[in-house]
């Protein structure tokens, strides 16, 4: 499923707040606007998710929409460079939504009256068992840019988190993600679960739980197919109400991955602590498991802590047959890597499961 972010018919409220914004963007015209006045033109017009603010640092943004637009820094954004970063289906629908801000010539840059245009979607890759039975399913996000092509999140999440976008992108994420797999086929005669990476929206954050509840809720989804993957630094200062929300969850049937475990400086003490059900090996302790003895080590020692504590463990990166067995022998419980397959398109995932159910490992 795709999504065209940050255009829609609120465009019309950025349209009702030019003045104001031409405005704001002279520092001896915003210094004379009053407290009343801003607040309405925080309400009228947004950029992107973000909420016009005059302590905004309009020159970071100006950065964050051409990095995301793919425009060299420093030139003036068009018109055309928004309708050019969309898919060819969507141009025509962008260009009739933002030819009336062009049309205006408004001093304001352009890059502060449109909106960032992102078009997202959404890949899985199979989390299996040695053999390549589905055990699950992560959800990730790609960036489809008519230019560059499928690009990763290192492309795009920098520039995301700048801009304040990704507690929005993991709501987008978490929605789609529960309802594309709701109808999936049955594998082995169960449901499929599936993992949600969360970097933007956190247990720290005020509306968590109901943020979660109510992906949960409209996809119609049961609890028990939700994993909520938090990497382990996300985790290192949790306080006991964020600690119990991700509990609430728990209770109600979610579970919980620790993502990139080994690269942060959580205890044992606090890791025994956390409502987690998952722990899954980083890659970087994968790629050379089967030459260095102290990646070895790391990974024996997070699996046999896991099983300890009830939790499962999965490996990240897995990329050749000799990881594999090398982390077979050290009991890792499911495996996620090229070697198996890499993310694919949502319809080329539920294919699969329709048809052999398995990502056997490659040869």
């Amino acid at each position: 499923m795709t999504a065209l972010l940050d255009v829609s018919d609120e465009v019309a409220g950025a349209e009702s707040a030019d003045a104001r914004l031409t405005a704001l963007a002279d520092t001896e015209s915003a210094a004379r606007v009053e407290a009343s006045s801003l607040q309405e033109v925080q309400r009228a017009a947004r950029i992107g998710t973000w909420e016009w603010d005059p302590a905004t640092d309009l020159v970071a943004l100006s950065e964050v929409s051409h990095e995301l637009l793919g425009v060299p820094a420093g030139r003036m954004l068009t018109l055309e460079d928004y309708v050019d970063a969309v898919l060819p289906e969507d141009r025509e629908v962008v260009r009739a939504s933002l030819a009336p801000l062009a049309e205006q010539r408004d001093p304001v840059p352009v890059e502060y009256q449109f909106r960032i245009v992102r078009l997202v979607v959404l890949h899985y890759q199979p989390i299996v068992t040695a053999d390549g039975a589905v055990h699950h399913a992560e959800a990730l996000a790609r960036w489809q840019h008519p230019r560059f092509g499928l690009l990763g999140p290192g492309h795009f999440l920098p520039a995301a988190r700048r801009g304040g976008l990704l507690p929005d992108l993991d709501r987008w994420v978490l929605s789609t993600a529960l309802r594309e797999v709701a109808d999936w086929p049955l594998v082995g005669g169960r449901p499929l679960p599936v993992s949600i990476n969360l970097s933007g929206l956190v247990p720290g954050d005020e509306n968590f739980v109901e943020a979660v509840d109510e992906a949960v809720t409209e996809s119609g989804l049961d609890w028990n197919r939700v994993v909520l993957e938090l990497v382990e630094t996300d985790l290192v200062d949790l306080r006991p109400h964020h600690q119990a929300a991700m509990e609430l969850l728990v209770e109600r049937g979610a579970r919980f991955a620790i993502d990139d475990f080994g690269t942060g400086y959580s205890s044992l003490a606090r890791l025994r602590d956390l409502p987690a059900q998952i722990i899954k090996i980083d890659r970087r302790f994968v790629t050379s498991i089967a030459a260095d003895a102290a990646d070895h080590a790391v990974a024996q020692a997070v699996t046999t802590m896991a099983h300890a504590m009830g939790m499962v463990c999965t490996a990240e990166g897995v990329e050749t047959r000799e990881q594999l067995g090398v982390l077979a022998a050290l009991g890792v419980d499911h495996y996620q890597g090229f070697l198996f397959s890499p993310a694919v398109p949502e319809q080329e995932f539920r294919a699969v499961l329709g048809t052999r159910g398995e990502f056997r490992p490659r040869t």
